[in-house]
């Protein structure tokens, strides 16, 4: 067991104070304070009245018939390398022309060989590829790989701007329906169904949003995307029927775990979306019923999605206001820290604030500096208990660790106190967690900052 873990903590630009490891640490024996909340551009809705709120949609109802629209640059869903997007993004360019010129065998030739790379890469890829490929099958005429190819399309749409991507699929599925083709019949029920499903969705989602009743469509909806293998629809179909019941005083108590069900029943890329919209809300219900354990680990599933639409450079930077608001209370409930090691459970890993998004002004303030370390300092553990471990009982160490925050608030120079600690594993783990650390952006002279730790051996048994 590690005896204990000290700390002193002064700072280049105030006087010094005295300052425990920021919350989930294990090697500070003494209590902690509660995490520091350091977003409050939301708020999180824990009263029945503000709870409704969130059933509003965040944009504008979609239209039963929306205007075909060019999809946005969707952030990779996946790991996928800048070069293989590049050269992605170039063959379907280059098909895209051949198309145009007319040279269609060229433009199959090269989609059959792109469409997997691009189902790799992620949703908007797949989308355009399977587009062009329905639009090469329309103009050669080649009613049954229109049709496959259109029914494909729609089974790749999301996770946004999903109602234009599927007006512009069911467009060509139309299309075939009108045709003196054997394709015609299968394309024209095809379309008929799917009208008729997304057309009751629509009036679900917008019931669920007022906390309303389902339409009776919806069993039937429900059906028809199951019979077509769509997750994504069957997806955001249960999450509106859960959101109905959400405002049920019969159903309620069965609300969150609908949720949830609604959340885990699509796990593919282009369904992001609907899942951390459904997390969200099982978040929100459980924090009102007063699940206070319930709700951090719905907000904190909901992060980690989150994460997964950024840039992989970004991930470590996707934190949330309303994971800072329900770890809050979970702390203030369970202890402090407990919600960061919640975090590390359902995460995979600690996510931070960037800090650099923020500008302090002349300097950085003492306050300032503490709520900064308070929130990055957990990631150090990890270096302290591997330090702890290669001491031998009962020694003890303490380690002036010293850095620099440059004008951007990034790190730099981070140095420890004695000449022969610079190239300890100690100092070489501490430098690789500092580069993740964000400061708020200021002007002025650098500004340094000292910390202290002392760490006492771990007893071996």
């Amino acid at each position: 067991m590690l005896r204990r873990l000290v700390l002193i903590t002064s700072f280049a630009c105030a006087c010094a104070s005295r300052q425990a490891l920021p919350p989930g640490n294990e090697l500070e024996a003494t209590a902690h304070s509660a995490e520091v909340s350091t977003v409050g551009d939301s708020k999180l809705p824990a009263e029945s009245a503000e709870l409704a709120k969130a059933f509003e949609p965040s944009v504008a109802p979609v239209a039963a018939k929306p205007a075909p629209r060019p999809e946005p640059v969707i952030p990779a869903q996946v790991d996928a390398s800048a070069a293989e997007r590049e050269a992605v993004a170039a063959q379907l360019k280059d098909a895209k022309q051949r198309l145009a010129a007319g040279k269609l065998d060229e433009a199959t030739e090269l989609l059959t060989a792109v469409e997997p790379d691009a189902r790799k890469v992620g949703p908007t890829e797949l989308q355009l590829a399977l587009e062009l490929e329905a639009r090469v099958a329309v103009a050669g005429k080649d009613w049954r790989a229109a049709r496959k190819f259109a029914e494909a399309w729609l089974e790749a749409c999301g996770p946004d701007r999903v109602e234009g991507c599927r007006a512009r699929a069911m467009a060509v599925l139309t299309r075939v329906a009108a045709q003196k083709t054997p394709e015609a019949a299968p394309a024209k029920a095809r379309a008929q169904a799917t009208r008729t499903a997304d057309e009751c969705l629509q009036r679900a989602e917008a019931a669920g949003r007022a906390r309303a009743a389902a339409p009776p469509c919806l069993e039937s909806a429900l059906g028809t995307y199951r019979a077509q293998g769509d997750k994504l629809q069957l997806q955001r179909a249960q999450l509106a029927r859960a959101q109905s019941a959400a405002g049920d005083p019969t159903k309620k108590d069965q609300a969150a775990a609908m949720l949830a069900h609604a959340a885990s029943s699509c796990d593919e890329p282009r369904c992001v979306s609907a899942r951390r919209r459904a997390r969200k809300l099982e978040g929100w219900l459980l924090l009102e019923a007063g699940d206070v354990p319930g709700a951090a680990r719905a907000m904190l599933e909901e992060m980690r999605l989150a994460s997964t639409t950024l840039p992989v450079d970004r991930r470590r930077y996707a934190r949330t206001a309303e994971v800072d608001k329900v770890c809050t209370a979970f702390d203030a409930k369970e202890g402090a820290g407990s919600c960061r090691k919640l975090e590390k459970h359902v995460v995979g890993d600690y996510l931070f604030t960037d800090f650099s998004a923020q500008k302090s002004g002349a300097g950085l303030p003492p306050a300032t500096v503490r709520t900064v370390n308070e929130h990055y300092g957990v990631i150090l553990q990890e270096c302290l208990s591997a330090e702890a471990e290669r001491l031998k009982p009962p020694a003890f160490e303490t380690y002036q660790v010293r850095w620099m925050v440059r004008n951007d608030g990034h790190v730099e120079q981070v140095h420890l106190g004695k000449d022969y600690q610079e190239e300890s594993p100690l100092a070489h783990c501490l430098r690789e967690q500092f580069d993740l650390w964000r400061y708020p952006r200021y002007d002025g002279e650098a500004q340094h900052v000292e910390q202290s730790f002392t760490v006492s051996a771990r007893e071996r048994r």
